[in-house]
């Protein structure tokens, strides 16, 4: 499960690669539209959104090099998997909406709305735009 052939090696470095400079190309986008903004409930988000992506990072990161001990030995000893790589798309996810949040703040003030930052549930950032008075 873990190990490739010389072609499927190829396949996922590639794959790798341009989806790693697609993600660093947008990451650099939003950082850009951070960095110019100086809102700091637009800043929470944006390291909101940062740290989930990172964590995410490191988990599949993991996944990859201890494949063969998460996947065989762990559950040899009656320890489930812990799924890294399932828990890098919801953290990605997560992640990602966060940064988009960001962008959406950005949109509204750019089209002069006042930019709102709300959390549903406590922990879900939305931003709503109202006009200013």
């Amino acid at each position: 499960m873990c190990r490739r052939s010389r072609g499927g090696r190829l396949q996922f470095f590639l794959f790798q690669a341009s989806f790693a400079a697609l993600e660093f190309f947008a990451l650099a986008r939003v950082y850009l539209i951070h960095r110019r903004g100086q809102d700091v409930q637009a800043r929470r988000i944006f390291h909101l959104g940062t740290g989930a992506y990172a964590l995410a990072i490191v988990l599949w990161l993991s996944d990859i090099r201890f494949c063969t001990t998460l996947n065989e030995t762990l559950p040899a000893y009656g320890i489930p998997n812990p799924q890294f790589h399932a828990w890098w798309h919801v953290l990605v996810s997560c992640g990602f909406y966060a940064l988009l949040m960001v962008i959406a703040h950005d949109r509204l003030k750019t089209l002069g709305q006042a930019p709102r930052l709300r959390f549903a549930a406590g922990v879900i950032p939305l931003v709503r735009g109202s006009t200013p008075p």
